[in-house]
């Protein structure tokens, strides 16, 4: 049995894995890292957005306050008190 193109494959796949090792070899030479630089502007948002994730999003304080106070009926609001917050 006679397998044609035989030796010009098996070349062929050699000539690929020399190619395929010196890719892998220049991962191993002394190659420029990246580097990552934030500027001062960017690490005060991240203090920021660390700040503002950490405050809860209902005052829990003012919303007891106001329940009670709609509950004992003593909380009166005036039209014009809400006509200005409506229009401001």
């Amino acid at each position: 049995m006679r397998i044609t193109g035989g030796i010009q494959n098996v070349s062929e796949i050699y000539t690929k894995e020399n190619r395929v090792n010196k890719l892998n070899n220049v991962d191993k030479v002394d190659a420029p890292k990246d580097d990552v630089k934030i500027s001062a502007t960017g690490k005060d948002f991240s203090i920021a957005m660390n700040a503002v994730k950490n405050v809860p999003d209902v005052r829990e304080d003012k919303v007891n306050d106001i329940r009670s106070r709609i509950e004992n009926g003593t909380y009166n609001v005036s039209g014009k008190d809400v006509a200005e917050k409506l229009l401001g």
